[in-house]
């Protein structure tokens, strides 16, 4: 077999390059010069704000790669308002050539994250020359400054495995043998970012006291629970245990990716996420629950609502990182669908569910539908009529596949399909059943396609991305109030939490079976035992490791579904060739009647293989500084240098 190896990395002109007047976001009296920077406090909370511009931008439409990038979601190909470079990621056109999403160098819609490092390492060489700063404010902005510098240590591990760690800045007069750095251990660069965080975490705050100033920036329960995800990221296959980069050295000889299972690493996750939920509950994080009916509520949209507001209830108690640099507005324009015939050129939703994600959600009986030995799973595609029973869900009387009846709450909170009830812009009385918003997503009817560039290209779409309050008029594009995007939320950890637990134990016990089954008794269902001993027609599936992994991993698509975390988890989990290389279908869009729209299509074949699980680094980035001529294989696994 034939030995890979990696060269040296050159870094010095990609960090030296930002070295000039423009690499400050904020500057003091518009003098570009880095002593003004630090001269006094105000200056030095600008410069801390740029080091928080770099963060990626989480929620996305077209600068978070995850939004597209997990098979959740797709558009139409031609899109001029969006990325359509991202869809790459699952289309598996990814090359050295041409890096989608390149946060190596700040390229194609992504922030360049070692100029982010460069700006960190500044602010902390530079901090002690303030003078009127208090002890207490430094601590906390220096602590500040290390998890972000740890984070795009992390955010880059995601994306390329091993990396250079860049612990200092370099002069711009620095002999060119000390800019090139190699790539270290995958191990090393965990134990780094893990070691800074642990820095920075006791002069953090709990909470944020200042809210109307300081929501947004780094408290310990976000530093803890970016370290759970740290060691997520090291226990899982990609990276713990993976033959695929059994001969990935580099020059020197140097094994960049340990190729034997380690499993005290899932002892470690699990100790981390322990340790991030508990500071979070500390902190005072919990599931969010609708608390208040904002206006005459049933149970079925009470329920809706908790699921829906996960997102949308500004710095509610679950979100444990919000984005602050999230557009509410943008995505709620791709996704919501054109609900009346004036809004077709203001709500496009063209930012759609895939027929895959439809179909991952449960039965109502919080089991797969293929697993429910009382749901019609055959006869799913065949045609039924909505009863009296059915009418907040589906409108009474009309027609629409099987596949949309008996399904749980979160995919009625989440999916909108066609003669699906749609609870929001403004039409939210549930005393008059008739006025309540509906999809019709057939040929030529208002959410349809109409030969307009505007259409979903499934025939569904995203309910739990539109906020049920934003309202789409004649003369009003959007009206839609500015929230965070939860970057992580406490769901999360609990799943995450129950995952690490479940690969440390022989098999799956009720320690395991807590934390998932919180998050499921939040989305309306029994817990995992009950459920499957009661309606599956694997009813012993939760009793062995490799069942409960199965469950688990199915909870996280489903509860995380389109928030940007599906692509990580299909990665670290290497699970991303099984979902990719299925074909991307949908309904047959260009059909008016029922018999003939709810007919299957494939829209799209693609191919993706071993080499996409981790990012490529432009090629001519590379070919100067390395020597390397054409050893196109070792680029195209992504074990490159830049």
């Amino acid at each position: 077999m034939k030995r890979h190896t990696i060269n040296l990395i050159t870094l010095g002109l990609l960090l030296l390059s930002v070295s000039s007047c423009n690499y400050l976001d904020v500057i003091p009296d518009n003098v570009p010069n880095i002593d003004h920077a630090f001269a006094d406090r105000d200056a030095a909370e600008k410069y801390l704000f740029t080091c928080y511009n770099r963060l990626p931008r989480h929620g996305s439409a077209s600068n978070d790669p995850a939004m597209l990038g997990g098979h959740e979601m797709y558009t139409y190909h031609g899109e001029a308002e969006m990325s359509q470079e991202l869809l790459g990621l699952i289309n598996g056109t990814q090359s050295s050539g041409t890096p989608l999403y390149n946060c190596w160098n700040g390229e194609t819609s992504a922030q360049g994250l070692y100029q982010a490092i460069r700006v960190c390492n500044t602010f902390l060489e530079k901090i002690d020359e303030v003078y009127d700063l208090k002890l207490t404010e430094r601590k906390r902005w220096v602590a500040e400054v290390k998890f972000l510098k740890a984070y795009y240590h992390f955010y880059l591990m995601q994306m390329y495995g091993a990396i250079p760690i860049v612990d200092r800045n370099m002069e711009v007069g620095e002999d060119i043998s000390k800019l090139r750095l190699y790539r270290e251990p995958l191990d090393s660069c965990i134990h780094y970012v893990n070691n800074l965080i642990n820095e920075a975490i006791p002069d953090l705050p709990l909470n944020i006291a200042n809210e109307a100033t300081e929501l947004g920036r780094i408290t310990q329960p976000i530093a803890l629970a970016v370290r759970a995800k740290l060691w997520m990221l090291a226990a899982s296959p990609l990276f713990n245990g993976n033959p695929d980069y059994a001969h990935i050295k580099d020059e020197r000889g140097v094994a960049l990716f340990k190729t034997t299972e380690d499993p005290t690493l899932w002892l470690k996750a699990a100790q981390a996420c322990k340790a991030a939920i508990d500071t979070a509950h500390l902190a005072g994080a919990e599931l969010y629950r609708l608390e208040t009916d904002p206006m005459p509520l049933n149970d079925v949209f009470r329920q809706e609502l908790t699921l829906r507001m996960t997102i949308y209830e500004r710095w509610n108690k679950e979100t444990i990182w919000g984005l602050t640099t999230f557009n509410p507005g943008e995505m709620s324009h791709l996704c919501m669908p054109p609900l009346t015939t004036t809004m077709r050129d203001r709500a496009s939703g063209r930012f759609v569910p895939t027929f895959d994600l439809v179909e991952s959600y449960y039965s109502n009986h919080g089991v797969p539908i293929e697993e429910d030995k009382d749901y019609d799973y055959n006869g799913r595609y065949s045609l039924q009529t909505a009863s009296e029973k059915d009418k907040w869900y589906i409108k009474e009387g009309e027609e629409t596949v099987k596949l949309h009846f008996d399904r749980e709450p979160r995919f009625y909170a989440s999916i909108g399909f066609d003669r699906g009830i749609w609870f929001g812009q403004g039409k939210t009385d549930i005393n008059n059943y008739n006025d309540l918003l509906v999809v019709k997503s057939r040929y030529r009817e208002k959410c349809g396609f109409i030969g307009n560039r505007f259409y979903s290209i499934t025939g569904y779409f995203s309910k739990k991305l539109v906020d049920y309050q934003a309202i789409v008029s004649d003369d009003v594009a959007m009206t839609q109030d500015a929230v965070p995007f939860p970057s992580i939320r406490l769901a999360d950890l609990y799943l995450l939490y129950a995952e690490a637990l479940n690969e440390t134990k022989q098999s799956p016990d009720d320690e395991v079976f807590e934390y998932i089954d919180k998050v499921r008794e939040r989305a309306g269902l029994d817990g995992v035992e009950k459920a499957w001993t009661e309606h599956s027609k694997r009813p012993d599936k939760f009793r062995s490791k490799e069942g409960m992994r199965e469950i688990i991993h199915r909870e996280r698509l489903i509860e995380l579904a389109m928030e940007g975390h599906a692509m990580w988890d299909l990665r670290r989990w290497k699970e991303a060739e099984e979902w990719y290389n299925r074909p991307v279908r949908g309904w047959n869009i260009n059909k008016e009647e029922a018999e003939e729209f709810y007919k299957q299509v494939y829209l799209l074949q693609r191919v993706y293989s071993k080499k996409n699980y981790l990012w490529p680094i432009l090629f001519s980035h590379i070919s100067p500084f390395t020597g390397i001529k054409s050893n196109i294989k070792t680029y195209t696994y992504n074990i490159i240098a830049s």
